[in-house]
């Protein structure tokens, strides 16, 4: 997911006004090469949050607006480091996304009694998870109790805290989420993109994922914090809102 955010943050800065050149072709190389890493890896969750940005990014922008000088740019260096990737990498690639699909699909079919494979896995613990919070639903078992019983994490963020945290964390550390949301209406247009669609991936993540103690993800959290409260100095300062690099 570190390519995700590395994309998402560069293609932050590249609505800002940028008056070097090499900072843009900086920025550009990151959210190629993030791109094709986040392809290489097959990350499902990385998949679909990039595929889902573009796609809505192409439906977003009006058709004359999509052949700008620098878009033409970024596609002939994108064709450039297409020609350094081995000619069997992309028919490998395609072949081991198509083998991941269909064990998803034939996976997601399981009766949750297997634990065999990554989707039946995690599905199988995520019904252990919801069975087990209704045992200590306000409180719940306790920090990692649920990789103490399971010997294993309930790979759902959701599930984990219901689990060990109840009701009571469950809401105190989604209330984070729910600040992150409503800074969103208090900045200007470029980062209110950035902090819905960095919600969305987190809400995403947290469905394959146990975030809550993962470095990335607090670090990611604490810089929209910190884009935040720069925006509101200098709205205090100036008396109408910036973007943090303006």
């Amino acid at each position: 997911m570190a390519f995700v955010f590395s994309f998402l943050f560069a293609d932050y800065e590249l609505k800002n006004k940028i008056k070097s050149n090499i900072y843009f072709y900086f920025l550009v190389t990151i959210i190629l090469i993030s791109i094709v890493l986040v392809f290489a890896t097959l990350s499902k969750k990385g998949l679909v949050l990039v595929i889902f940005y573009l796609l809505s990014k192409l439906y977003l922008k009006k058709a004359s607006s999509l052949f700008t000088k620098r878009r033409l740019i970024v596609f002939s260096l994108f064709l450039l480091i297409m020609n350094f990737i081995p000619s069997g990498f992309i028919s490998d690639l395609s072949d081991n996304l198509l083998i991941r699909v269909n064990t998803f699909l034939a996976q997601s079919n399981s009766n949750f009694e297997s634990e065999t494979g990554s989707t039946s896995e995690r599905l199988y613990y995520i019904d252990r998870g919801i069975n087990g919070f209704f045992d200590a639903p306000f409180f719940g078992h306790g920090f990692k109790s649920f990789e103490s019983k399971f010997t294993q994490y309930s790979h759902n963020n959701y599930i984990e805290f219901l689990y060990s945290f109840g009701l009571f964390g469950f809401f105190l550390y989604y209330s984070i989420y729910f600040k992150i949301y409503k800074m969103a209406f208090n900045v200007d247009t470029n980062t209110k993109v950035l902090f819905l669609f960095s919600l969305l991936c987190f809400s995403f993540i947290d469905i394959a994922a146990v975030t809550y103690a993962t470095k990335i993800i607090q670090y990611f959290i604490c810089v929209l914090f910190i884009l935040f409260e720069n925006q509101q100095h200098k709205v205090n300062n100036n008396g109408q809102k910036y973007s943090l690099f303006n």
